[in-house]
């Protein structure tokens, strides 16, 4: 199999077919996921909540799963920060520490699940 015989294949063979096609590819990538992010902080705009519950699916369209969860926790918790001061004063700590204790086994397991399973399952399970 020859680029003679077989001309229509012969772009497979070169050099830069592939590091184009790669970038291409990456420039996509990353134009869905700043869109996703974008519209999930507009959500988070106009109600205060669901950044993560928006951005995970959206940005997983473009990312593996298990990348996207710890960048969505890291612009949530940069995010975060600047309401913080009036979240706490408003915060209901009775209810925080009702679902404490389920939150201690969940997040192990959430990060062992996310790891034990493919990018397609996990993007499947979470509505990507």
């Amino acid at each position: 199999m020859t680029p003679a015989i077989m001309p229509q294949f012969a772009h497979a063979w070169t050099r830069a077919a592939t590091p184009v096609k790669a970038a291409a590819t990456m420039v996509e990538a990353l134009l869905v996921a700043v869109l996703g992010v974008f519209a999930a902080a507009l959500l988070r705009g106009f109600t205060g909540f669901g950044f993560g519950l928006a951005a995970v699916p959206l940005v997983s369209l473009a990312l593996p799963p298990a990348k996207v969860v710890p960048f969505v926790v890291v612009l949530q918790l940069i995010v975060g920060v600047g309401g913080l001061r009036h979240a706490a004063r408003s915060c209901d700590w009775r209810a925080v520490r009702g679902l404490s204790p389920g939150m201690l086994p969940g997040i192990p397991i959430g990060v062992a699940a996310l790891t034990a399973f493919g990018a397609n399952p996990v993007r499947l399970a979470i509505g990507g």
